[in-house]
């Protein structure tokens, strides 16, 4: 299954990268709580996280380090 990255977390003037907001096509987004989500950089790097809760209609996910700012609009893979 894969997500969208739609954005990250943060204010008017703090971003926190660690966290990010993920669109997912389905009805009940919210069944993929608890599962685990990886982000393949155009290295072959990859950054785990983890769906940590929902946000509105979309969720919201953890990652170990913080994502790149080329991220966004980009596929993630929800195991």
């Amino acid at each position: 299954m894969h997500a969208t990255i739609v954005g990250f977390r943060g204010t008017k003037r703090n971003m926190y990268n660690e966290y990010c907001v993920l669109r997912i096509n389905d009805k009940n987004p919210a069944r993929f709580i608890g599962r685990k989500v990886i982000f393949k950089t155009p290295a072959n790097r990859t950054i785990k996280g983890k769906i940590i809760r929902q946000h509105g209609k979309d969720l919201l996910a953890r990652f170990d380090r913080g994502l790149p700012g080329f991220a966004l609009g980009s596929k993630v893979e929800v195991k």
